[in-house]
């Protein structure tokens, strides 16, 4: 199968920088980092509405306020945690880059010893996803998520397997799975289904650092409302 024919969702994973030698999936701390980041624009644009409100040693202290606070999240937004295949190596390790460059390496194992995963996604048991190690990636559809697993499954000679048909079984996925769409998998519901081992279900969190950021994101905009509403008032 070639990148271009898999789902744009996939796509969104799994970037073409690198293939077929290496392969960056963002790693769990990444989106903890990229929440911290756009959480920190909130003080940061409260600290710009100061600045450009009061005066003299005031301003001059939020100026400096919003400097720090700019590197600080310029910083942030920076950084990336990866999880990476590396064929040329025939290694996998978590890398923590900024602005692409490579700071550290650790948790440094063969690439055959990485599990490739094809399972139901554990927020919307309708969608599925990958799981590559010990992260997760909703992709969507089956089908999709079937040729998002085997298109790494192929490049990096990495044995897939799925977690659908026989829950909580896992066995092995076969490239037949994609010659027969309308046959791939018999889909069982956990569910449904009174055999199941409730440790076999995987819940996520309500409270999630991307949920969070999210929840949080208006607020900046509320809060320059407000001092403008609050300033309008007063030169009336």
């Amino acid at each position: 199968m070639k990148y271009s024919e898999l789902s744009r969702k996939a796509q969104w994973h799994i970037s073409s920088n690198g293939l077929p030698l290496t392969l960056k999936l963002a790693a769990k701390n990444h989106y903890l980092i990229r929440g911290m980041s756009i959480i920190l624009l909130v003080p940061l644009c409260a600290a710009i509405v100061m600045a450009m409100t009061l005066e003299n040693g005031e301003q001059t202290y939020y100026i400096f306020v919003v400097l720090i606070l700019s590197v600080l999240d310029f910083i942030l937004w920076s950084l990336r945690q990866s999880l990476v295949l590396n064929m040329a190596t025939q290694t996998r390790y978590i890398e923590l880059s900024f602005l692409g460059h490579s700071l550290t390496k650790t948790e440094q194992a063969s690439i055959h010893n990485t599990e490739l995963l094809l399972r139901r996604s554990s927020s919307d048991h309708k969608q599925f996803e990958m799981k590559v190690h010990r992260s997760s990636y909703p992709v969507g559809t089956l089908t999709e998520t079937i040729q998002a697993v085997m298109f790494i499954s192929n490049t990096f000679k990495l044995a897939a397997t799925e977690q659908v048909s026989h829950f909580p079984q896992i066995l092995p996925l076969e490239d037949s799975h994609l010659s027969k769409p309308s046959q791939e998998l018999q889909v069982s519901n956990p569910l449904n289904d009174a055999n199941v081992a409730t440790e076999g279900i995987c819940i996520t969190p309500l409270w999630q650092p991307i949920t969070l950021a999210k929840f949080l994101l208006p607020l900046p905009f509320f809060l320059i409302l407000g001092l403008l509403i609050k300033l309008i008032a007063g030169g009336l």
